[in-house]
């Protein structure tokens, strides 16, 4: 994804937009199912559509990281101020470019992060963060709540969190060729899969616009 100036109309559209999108495709999922009429390739189809379903879930995680990223990097090319004005945005900042969770064992290790954090603080970043971390996630409930806990958005409700777990290991299962434990999925399971999906979705959006609506 490019680099993205995006002020607050931009963040909003762009993720509607992408909601939209992926709506649209589990509506283009549901259609092919219903209107199969050969036993085998509707049964293929409903078993297939889980990983097609998680691949829309994941994207739209992902593409709402870059979108937000893109937001403070804009902000702060505008404001320096905004860099500190908020404590997870500061701290984002600085844990990417400092990285808090390496291992520093030896004092000239120590030192040089200690430089790293001043410099950050002294020049706040103005280039595109790397998502390196997020392309090796899978998202579960408790990934996913990280990744909102990143920029203090809400956590999803957890009442999602049985199902959503269990979506993910059954499309690990399909995802990765495992036969071995393989039970069969039933139309109305994918259709409350996908509801719950949809419905993560529309509250992650609404939960992006009420955090950052302040900023403008």
């Amino acid at each position: 994804m490019q680099f993205l100036k995006i002020h607050m109309d931009n963040l909003i559209t762009l993720i509607e937009e992408d909601v939209d999108w992926r709506i649209s495709q589990i509506s283009v999922i549901r259609k092919l199912i219903i209107k199969s009429d050969q036993i085998l390739d509707k049964e293929f189809l409903i078993k297939h559509s889980v990983p097609i379903i998680y691949s829309l879930w994941e994207g739209f995680l992902k593409n709402t990281y870059e979108y937000i990223d893109s937001y403070i990097i804009r902000k702060t090319q505008i404001n320096s101020n905004f860099f500190y004005e908020d404590l997870y945005i500061t701290t984002y900042f600085l844990d990417k470019k400092c990285n808090f969770n390496a291992k520093r064992k030896g004092t000239v290790d120590k030192i040089m992060f200690v430089e790293k954090l001043f410099n950050t603080i002294d020049n706040p970043p103005s280039e595109k963060i790397s998502r390196n971390e997020i392309t090796r996630t899978t998202f579960n409930y408790d990934n996913t709540c990280k990744l909102l806990s990143v920029f203090s958005l809400p956590l999803i409700d957890p009442k999602y969190k049985d199902d959503l777990d269990e979506f993910l290991k059954y499309r690990n299962k399909l995802s990765h060729g495992d036969r071995t434990r393989f039970r069969e999925i039933s139309f109305d399971k994918v259709n409350d899969y996908a509801n719950m999906i949809i419905d993560l979705m529309y509250d992650i959006q609404m939960s992006v616009e009420k955090r950052f609506l302040e900023y403008g």
